[in-house]
């Protein structure tokens, strides 16, 4: 009887890792928009606080570059051409917020003027 909840236990053990491990790697390798958005929304938000700015999640657009490694969410400012950048990039088998400028205020004559 032992055996078989230990069996069954490792079972489930194994299910679940299995179906985090697939859910992670779908992630890290080709999140959709939203994903980026959630992720960024934090650091773009209490940047914007920090420097008078008001954003909304509405406001975002997502820049994906043809390197494959790298991506730019943008939130573009409620009442301004001001926006705020948090970027990202696909390091070590996932995505990560750069560590180096990676939220930041973009110039809306390089950015919005398209």
């Amino acid at each position: 009887m032992a055996r078989y909840i230990i069996a069954g236990a490792l079972l489930v053990a194994t299910v679940t890792v299995g179906f985090r491990f697939i859910e992670a790697k779908r992630r890290s390798e080709n999140p959709d928009d939203d994903w980026f958005i959630t992720e960024a929304w934090p650091l773009a938000e209490s940047y914007a606080d920090a420097n008078g700015l008001t954003i909304s999640k509405d406001n975002a657009v997502v820049f994906r570059y043809t390197d494959g490694v790298s991506v730019d969410v943008a939130f573009k400012e409620d009442a301004g051409s001001r926006s705020v950048k948090v970027s990202f990039s696909f390091r070590e088998g996932r995505w990560a917020v750069l560590p180096a400028n990676a939220v930041n205020l973009l110039d809306p004559e390089r950015w919005w003027s398209h």
